[in-house]
Parts: C-alpha cells; structure tokens; sequence
C-alpha cells in the first residue's frame, strides 16, 4: 500500500510589520523619545549662539550649494587677496571690523562656518526625515484602519447608551475639521459672488 503523504497545515501569515519600529512596545519608543529629547537639547545648547530666521528672511536668504560652491567663492577671495585695491569698495559690505579694508580672511572663515553648518544640516535633515517617515509608516498601519471602526461605530454609538460617550472624543475632532471645513467652502462661495 501506498504511504499517504500528509500535507502540513500552511503556517500563519505573519504581519510583515511587526519587525522594526511598528513592532516597539510603546515604552521601548517612550524612553526612546526621551533618549532623543535629551539629545536635541544638547544640540540646542551647542546652537545657543545661532540665529533663528523667520519664514520670509529664510525665504530671502542664501544657501551654500555644497563643496564645488564653496570652493568657487574661496577662488574668488583668493582673487580678490592678490588684488586688495580693487575690492576696497566692497569694504563696508562684508560686515567686518574695518570699513576701510575688504576682510577676505573674515569672510574666508565664515563660508568656512557656513560650509560645516550646511553639513550638519544636511545629517540632521536626514535623520529628520528618518523620524518623520516612521512617524507616517506608523499612522499608515494604524489610521485606515481605526477610520473604517470609526465608520462602523457611529451609528452603533447613536443607540448605544452604555458605551456610546465614549465615541465622543472622536466625534468632537473630525465633526470640528467637517464643520471649519464647511465654513471656510461657505466664505470662500461668499467671497466668490462678491466679486464683479
């Protein structure tokens, strides 16, 4: 006789996402948090004497397009190093300590300063974008879903007298974004038939 091969159940499908940071206790990421916290003040306190630009100034300003930029304007001063009497109208403008000479070493050390603060930001910029990405991959696994539960629990809280407050808290935050919503379509429509 034959021997009947028994064929093994196939094994759970198993989420894909529990690896990594979607699968971290919440006090794992707390002290986590508190980890990084500590570490951003220490780069505060590092940037004490740094200066803060609000949108339209940070809009205006100039930005350090890396190395090859960096070099250009160095080639420039070493330019302008040789030829010191004809620069001397720039005197007043590079914001140094004599208004009567053109300051190309100061200026030198500042598109040096300006140069490691650029890298900086650019490593900062890429753990910013590390963090926030998770923080987006993490609402993604979480927000579709509990929104259809939200779909699925109003109107079973309408009727629902012992547990139905407790769907409030939701209730209150989307009912407050559909009714500025609302209002802004409203003054928008309005503000439309205004015009001529």
């Amino acid at each position: 006789m034959a021997k009947v091969k028994t064929l093994k159940p196939a094994p759970k499908k198993t989420n894909a996402h529990v690896d990594g940071i979607a699968g971290l206790p919440v006090a794992a990421l707390q002290a986590r948090q508190k980890r990084i916290v500590a570490l951003l003040d220490q780069i505060d306190a590092e940037m004490a004497d740094g200066v803060e630009y609000d949108d339209e100034a940070r809009g205006r300003s100039q930005r350090l397009r890396g190395q090859a930029e960096k070099a250009a304007l160095g080639s420039v001063l070493d330019y302008a190093e040789k030829r010191e009497e004809s620069f001397i109208g720039l005197a007043d403008r590079d914001d140094g300590h004599d208004p009567e000479k053109f300051e190309t070493g100061l200026l030198r050390d500042r598109l040096e300063g300006a140069f490691i603060l650029s890298q900086i930001v650019e490593r900062v910029d890429a753990t910013r974008l590390r963090v926030a990405d998770s923080a987006l991959h993490l609402t993604a696994l979480v927000k579709p879903t509990v929104l259809a539960a939200y779909e699925i629990a109003k109107p079973l809280a309408k009727v629902d007298k012992k547990h139905g407050q407790k769907l409030n808290g939701a209730r209150n935050y989307y009912g407050g974004i559909a009714r500025a919503g609302a209002k802004t379509r409203k003054q928008n429509s309005a503000a439309a038939a205004a015009k001529p």
